[in-house]
């Protein structure tokens, strides 16, 4: 919806490692160490990095997923595009994407400590 600020650095995520994965009606929240945390309240993707951009994305509600395979894990890299998307890469190949896909709601939220960018 508001799509991410152009001053955004997605590099200041790398090096969190999620703790734990919080599923309920209408979100999903990865929470990270750092009190870093992405809340999504539209779609995400969890694939191969390869093809992370061209699966189609699962949405909110999640009926099953296999994120809790990345708890534990540190976020090697990140990357936001000028579309509102964010990609996360964990080791191993593995990579979170979320996307700014609805003009009219929120699609997920980036918490950083105190600081909060709605997407």
């Amino acid at each position: 919806m508001y799509g991410l600020p152009s001053d955004f650095e997605a590099s200041q995520l790398v090096g969190c490692v999620l703790e734990y994965v919080l599923f309920s009606e209408n979100n999903v929240v990865f929470y990270f160490s750092d009190y870093v945390y992405v809340k999504v309240e539209s779609s995400f993707a969890y694939s191969s990095c390869r093809e992370v951009l061209d699966i189609d994305p699962i949405r909110v509600p999640v009926r099953e997923s296999n994120v809790m395979q990345l708890l534990g894990g540190a976020i090697e890299s990140a990357h936001a595009s000028a579309e509102g998307t964010l990609v996360i890469r964990f080791a191993g190949g593995r990579c979170l994407a979320f996307f700014d896909d609805s003009k009219e709601y929120e699609c997920y939220v980036i918490g950083m400590g105190e600081k909060e960018i709605i997407v």
